[in-house]
C-alpha cells in the first residue's frame, strides 16, 4: 500500500486543508471585532467610574445630612 493510499481514510474522516476556508475571508472581520471590543471595554469602564462617582456623591450627601441633623 502506498503512502497516499494509507492517508486516504484519514483524509476522508478529517478532511484536507482544501476544506478549510481561505484565511483572507477572516481579515475584514478582525478589525470590526477589535473595534467592538474596544467600544465595549470603554463603556464598561465609563459605567464603573460613573457608579463610583454616584456612590461617593451619595456618601458625601449622607454625611452632610447627618451633620446638619446633629447641629
Amino acid at each position: 500500500m502506498t503512502r497516499r493510499a494509507a492517508r486516504a481514510p484519514l483524509q476522508r474522516a478529517f478532511g484536507t486543508m482544501a476544506d478549510d476556508p481561505p484565511a483572507h475571508e477572516f481579515v475584514h472581520l478582525s478589525p470590526a471585532i477589535i473595534g467592538v471590543g474596544i467600544l465595549v471595554a470603554f463603556h464598561v469602564a465609563a459605567l464603573f467610574f460613573w457608579l463610583a462617582s454616584v456612590l461617593v456623591s451619595n456618601r458625601h450627601v449622607a454625611r452632610e445630612r447627618m451633620r446638619t441633623k446633629l447641629h
